[in-house]
């Protein structure tokens, strides 16, 4: 439902997609990135930070936060590639999560390619 109402295109739907499978198996209210505590300092479809949990395990709200996110993310690493741009959703920071990003920005131009 998140995905459907928030994505403008269908490259956008595919990386939403490929990135809620590998943050979450698509389970709605994941914890994740637990602290010394154990604590998940994470939630949700897509693993939000500094969301509230019920924001978080709430698809159709995730899903903006996540684009909005997405859209910081290439506007921060925009000297990076392309199919880099979105490293600070998988690992924190343009640099870091770089193969992350470029995994899953292949797998989602296969399933664009696929429809």
């Amino acid at each position: 439902a998140g995905i459907a109402r928030v994505a403008t295109d269908r490259t956008t739907a595919a990386h939403m997609a490929v990135y809620a499978a590998y943050e979450s198996s698509n389970q709605k209210c994941v914890g994740g990135d637990k602290n010394a505590a154990g604590e998940p300092q994470s939630w949700g479809t897509w693993q939000l930070k500094y969301v509230p949990k019920e924001v978080a395990c709430d698809p159709a709200r995730a899903a903006s936060i996540w684009l909005a996110l997405a859209h910081s993310a290439e506007t921060t690493c925009k000297d990076s590639p392309p199919e880099d741009r979105l490293a600070p959703l998988a690992g924190g920071s343009c640099n870091r999560g770089r193969l992350v990003a470029r995994t899953r920005a292949r797998i989602a131009k296969q399933i664009v390619q696929s429809l």
